[in-house]
C-alpha cells in the first residue's frame, strides 16, 4: 500500500482520506458534465476530530472528547461565483450553521422552529457583518470535560460533577 502496510491504523486512515478526496473528484467531474458548476452548493464537513493523536493538527483532545482536538474541523462551502475559492475564513461555526447558512445563501426563508446555528452566509460571500445570536456548544455525555462553548474569542469547558456509571444513570 501507498501508505503502509494494510494492519496500521495509520495507512487505513490515510488511504481512507485519500479515498474520499478521490471519490469528492469523481463527484465534481460528473456534476461538471452534467451542469454548470455554478448551479451547485456544496458543503463538505466532518463531524468530529480525529481519532488518531498524531492527526488533530497538535490540538488538545481527540474524537469523543470537548477539547479543540475533538470538536475542531474541516468545514467547506463551495459555490463558484458566489463564494470566493481558495478563502480560509477565520470565524468558528459548526454544522449546527448549515440550515440558517443555506437559507441565507439562497435568499429562503428559514424554517420556523428554533435554530441553535447561525446565518454565516455574510462571511462566505464577504457581503455584510456578522453576528452570532448565541454561542456554540458540545456536549457529550462521556466526554472529560463534558461540556464546550465557544462565543467570539473565548471558549469555556465544565467538567462533571457526577459520577457517570450505569448504576447512577439508571437510578436518577
Amino acid at each position: 500500500s501507498v501508505y503502509g502496510q494494510l494492519d496500521d491504523k495509520a495507512a487505513i486512515y490515510s488511504g481512507t482520506i485519500d479515498n474520499t478526496d478521490r471519490a469528492i473528484s469523481r463527484l465534481l467531474a460528473k456534476l461538471r458534465a452534467v451542469d454548470a458548476r455554478e448551479d451547485t452548493l456544496i458543503i463538505y464537513a466532518s463531524d468530529n476530530g480525529s481519532y488518531r493523536d498524531d492527526r488533530t493538527g497538535g490540538l488538545r483532545g481527540r474524537k469523543g472528547v470537548n477539547w479543540e482536538g475533538g470538536i475542531r474541523v474541516p468545514g467547506i462551502y463551495s459555490w463558484p461565483g458566489q463564494i470566493s475559492e481558495g478563502r480560509v475564513e477565520t470565524t468558528p461555526s459548526g454544522l449546527v450553521d448549515v440550515v440558517p447558512t443555506v437559507c441565507g445563501l439562497l435568499d429562503i426563508e428559514p424554517p420556523k422552529v428554533h435554530l441553535d446555528g447561525s446565518d454565516i452566509s455574510p462571511l462566505l460571500t464577504q457581503t455584510g457583518s456578522f453576528s452570532r445570536h448565541q454561542p456554540l456548544i458540545w456536549h457529550l455525555q462521556r466526554s472529560k470535560p463534558i461540556i464546550a462553548m465557544r462565543d467570539g474569542d473565548y471558549s469555556m469547558v465544565a467538567e462533571r460533577d457526577y459520577d457517570l456509571t450505569l448504576e447512577n444513570m439508571f437510578n436518577e
